[in-house]
Order: structure tokens, then C-alpha cells, then sequence
């Protein structure tokens, strides 16, 4: 098995991270839509932080990995 790079990883993890955190926010939306699911108050917290956070959250994880070394 041939061994990656450092820069080559985190090509990879890029690739990998973007798809995983586009679920994570499909899933989360579709559960906002749910009322039984948003009964909860600390679900509708958690879910309300994530929505608002998005943006950061998806330039954070590009910023960070590209950091890593």
C-alpha cells in the first residue's frame, strides 16, 4: 500500500469532509421540519446553533484542514 503525503491527506480529507458536513446539514433541516422532533428545546437549541453556524462552520472546516500539517 503506497503511503500519502502530507499534502495529498489533506487533499483527501478535504474531498471526504465537504460531502459529511452537506449531510449532516440536509439531515439536520429536514429534522427542523418535524415537529415532533423540535419539541425538544434543547433539540430545536442544537439545531437552530447549527443552522446558524453554517456558514462558519463549512469555511472553518476547509480553513482548518488546509492548516493542519
Amino acid at each position: 500500500m503506497m503511503k500519502l503525503s502530507s499534502e495529498e491527506i489533506k487533499e483527501k480529507r478535504l474531498k471526504l469532509t465537504g460531502p459529511i458536513l452537506e449531510r449532516i446539514h440536509h439531515k439536520v433541516v429536514m429534522m427542523m421540519q418535524d415537529a415532533k422532533i423540535m419539541a425538544s428545546e434543547l433539540m430545536r437549541k442544537a439545531a437552530s446553533y447549527m443552522i446558524n453556524q453554517w456558514k462558519f462552520l463549512k469555511i472553518s472546516s476547509r480553513t482548518v484542514w488546509r492548516k493542519i500539517e
